[in-house]
């Protein structure tokens, strides 16, 4: 990597970091360009030349955050099966979700909640899901009228729904009440689609 590169390199990452102390100290609704620029140590129009607004800063952010979990998790030989696969899909996001804090948690549901925030985590969350029980269809590991898209909306309400209660209560964990649905709730929505087992 050259020195250019790594300059730029340098610059996201500052960029991202300024962004996301800022929204958790003022919210983000409260956090403008100029701020981040300020923060970040950087002129107005270098920001510019990164991304095209804040709301680019929070998704490619999250990507990073969740992009190795994704990979891994569509790499169906690493599974013995699509229950295991979607629980360490489901399991390892919630830690990222968990270890970021309740505090960035509601400020995070608030952001996604925005029109602007688009695509939004749900959808692209819906899209890797759907992507992995469609692997284990090819497969044959699933029946081949398995309504896949029923089901990645099923095991994303549970998932988001873990979330939303422990933004409400947090005596409430989320990384148990989804083991707990991998555990249990899981198995019985595949049942009926499962060929080998």
């Amino acid at each position: 990597m050259g020195k250019r590169e790594e300059n730029a390199k340098a610059t996201r990452k500052a960029i991202m970091h300024a962004t996301i102390e800022l929204i958790a100290e003022k919210g983000y609704e409260n956090v403008v360009v100029e701020d981040i620029t300020k923060r970040a140590g950087i002129a107005k129009g270098t920001f510019y030349n990164y991304y095209r607004q804040k709301d680019d800063v929070i998704t490619e952010f999250s990507n990073s955050y969740f992009s190795k979990i994704e990979d891994q998790a569509l790499n169906v030989e690493s599974f013995d099966s699509p229950i295991e696969e979607l629980s360490y899909y489901l399991e390892s996001s919630m830690q990222v979700v968990f270890e970021s804090g309740i505090s960035r948690t509601r400020k995070w549901i608030n952001y996604i909640s925005l029109p602007s925030s688009i695509p939004k985590k749900f959808t692209l969350d819906l899209v890797t899901v759907t992507k992995i029980l469609r692997i284990f269809v090819e497969k044959g590991y699933l029946k081949e009228d398995t309504p896949v898209e029923k089901i990645a909306d099923q095991i994303l309400t549970y998932y988001y729904g873990a979330i939303f209660t422990w933004a409400i209560n947090e005596k409430e964990d989320p990384l148990k009440k989804i083991k707990r649905f991998d555990q249990k709730v899981l198995p019985h929505i595949l049942a009926q689609y499962l060929i080998k087992q």
